[in-house]
């Protein structure tokens, strides 16, 4: 039952987190070097993305919804841009406000290093979508990228 609830988001964030602890761990082995001399550009970005990333899991968390009581394929909304846009969200904008926030160059890198984790667990994921909506979920994966949406998405083309 959590699982079909939070998916591989739990496993992930934890395999995220204990990235990030050894990138910092790196960062403070080669000597902090630093993005800008003032932090406060940097963690100011990182707050932004940070706060646009957590807006973005509540609109999609809202959106699943359908999923969990009506048991329909979430095609819509935030899932019309891209097959997984809560895990896009922590990828795109969460991880990357984080590292920001830090201000360093070692860090920034992190968003990086967890995309290929994110990749495997999402796959493992798709396995017990598509046993679940079977061609419905096949012909939307052929349309929709799974983390990051094409332009003409965005744009409504």
């Amino acid at each position: 039952m959590l699982w079909r609830i939070f998916g591989v988001g739990p496993t992930g964030a934890g395999i995220s987190l204990l990235m990030l602890g050894a990138m910092v761990w790196l960062d403070r082995i080669m000597g902090q070097p630093q993005l800008t001399g003032s932090g406060t550009i940097p963690v100011v970005a990182g707050c932004v993305l940070v706060v646009v990333g957590a807006v973005l899991h509540v609109l999609v968390f809202k959106n699943l919804t359908r999923w969990w009581v009506d048991g329909e394929l979430c095609t819509r909304g935030p899932f019309g841009w891209c097959r997984h846009p809560m895990y896009a969200a922590w990828i795109g904008c969460i991880a990357p406000g984080i590292a920001l926030a830090f201000n360093s160059w070692v860090v920034l890198f992190w968003p990086l290093a967890i995309r290929p984790a994110w990749h495997l667990l999402v796959s493992r994921e798709e396995k017990a979508i598509r046993a679940r909506f079977g061609a419905a979920y096949d012909e939307y994966a052929a349309v929709t990228p799974r983390f990051f949406p094409r332009w003409n998405r965005l744009r409504g083309d």
